[in-house]
């Protein structure tokens, strides 16, 4: 298959990329790049021909749809805004909780609610893969399109580059990963809440500190500093010289050093408030055998499920539970693993089963047989016409 990727959302792609078995995404990107790059390698080993086109590059590419047997758009409808159309069978990828439309400045009416739908009725879209089936249940209540036309393929991960069989947990180490945005002041507050006296003290490894930046007003986005945070009560900053416990910062490290983190890494806390349509950090940590309490939100029933501690954040009324009232739920949680370790093993072992079948190979399995069965009922169409 010749195979093209439609990009418009970060500027960690050049403007037009040929992919190579030995291609590498340059600054290694954030999640969903990382997976959008990985899976492209994947099928070009597999004989696929594959180019990605990025819309926040400059120069712009230039694209002709026609040259491929298929594109997948990735999250942005503008697609069908910039590009002419050319009948060339489609695929939506969106991982975020909604389609994007913003591009230079340009938007569509409500998000483009209507015109997804639209895209999707008159057969431009031939399917849309979301990542789990609450991301897709919630584009279905937002969004006027029928179940069929979704398909599932969570997010793989590549064979582990260091070998991690002789490292052994260190009791209590915790590890933040995942954007500085995502829940890190929350973990930060229920850390500190256990008593180091009664419950022994936490060694927590936070990744991804900008100290350049520190105080800087031209931090980059997403400002992983103190002063990113410094609006907020307690700030993060205070958090951090206030904690009773090993708190340590870390820049951006190698693959590396993270699968090493992973590895020592006893237990995720992630309270987090941000509706995650996968979270990458979660199967990374259950690969490596970490017990998991995270917040019950977006897709982490799926990701994380009943092999970790889920933590609702509502009430048995229903009713939105106070911040504070929600850290204190969480601390007591995290409190009673601390004290009962024994109790861990079986989600460990749970979710490291899991985390093992979500391979890179076996999703690329999945990406090859879904394109191949859009690209061939884009043949019978035409052939019928």
């Amino acid at each position: 298959m010749r195979i093209a990727y439609w990009t418009g959302y970060s500027p960690v792609f050049d403007a037009h990329t040929v992919v190579t078995e030995d291609w590498e995404l340059p600054g290694g990107g954030w999640g969903s790049e990382r997976s959008l790059a990985q899976m492209a390698v994947e099928l070009v080993k597999r004989g696929h021909h594959v180019e990605i086109f990025c819309w926040r590059s400059r120069p712009l590419p230039t694209m002709n749809a026609l040259d491929f047997d298929v594109v997948i758009v990735q999250r942005y409808l503008n697609y069908w805004l910039y590009e002419e159309c050319k009948q060339v069978p489609t695929v939506f990828w969106q991982h975020d909780v909604r389609p994007l439309t913003g591009y230079e400045n340009t938007v569509f009416y409500e998000d483009g609610k209507q015109t997804y739908a639209n895209l999707v009725e008159g057969g431009l879209c031939s399917k849309t893969v979301t990542l789990t089936p609450s991301h897709t249940y919630g584009m279905m209540q937002h969004y006027n399109i029928p179940h069929h036309h979704f398909n599932e393929i969570g997010h793989g991960l590549d064979a582990p580059k260091l070998d991690t069989s002789g490292i052994e947990k260190v009791k209590n180490r915790m590890v933040w990963i995942s954007g500085w945005n995502r829940g890190l002041c929350s973990a930060l507050e229920v850390i500190n809440k256990i008593d180091p006296e009664k419950h022994g003290k936490i060694s927590f490894h936070i990744y991804g500190h900008q100290a350049e930046y520190e105080d800087d007003d031209n931090a980059p986005y997403p400002g992983r500093t103190f002063r990113f945070f410094d609006w907020r009560t307690p700030s993060l900053r205070q958090l951090v010289e206030e904690s009773p416990h090993d708190i340590e910062l870390f820049g951006y490290v190698s693959d590396e050093e993270i699968e090493k983190a992973w590895a020592e890494c006893d237990i995720l806390l992630y309270p987090t408030d941000f509706v995650e349509t996968y979270c990458i950090c979660a199967l990374e940590a259950q690969r490596a055998g970490c017990f998991i309490i995270a917040s019950e939100l977006g897709s982490m029933p799926h990701t994380i499920g009943d092999r970790g501690v889920l933590i609702p954040k509502r009430g048995a009324e229903g009713v939105d539970m106070e911040h504070n009232d929600y850290i204190s739920v969480v601390a007591r949680t995290l409190e009673t693993y601390m004290d009962n370790p024994e109790l861990t093993l079986p989600y460990r072992e749970a979710g490291k089963a899991w985390a093992g079948e979500q391979t890179l190979e076996n999703k690329a399995d999945e990406w090859e047989a879904l394109l191949e069965s859009v690209i061939k009922a884009d043949q019978e169409k035409k052939s019928r016409n």
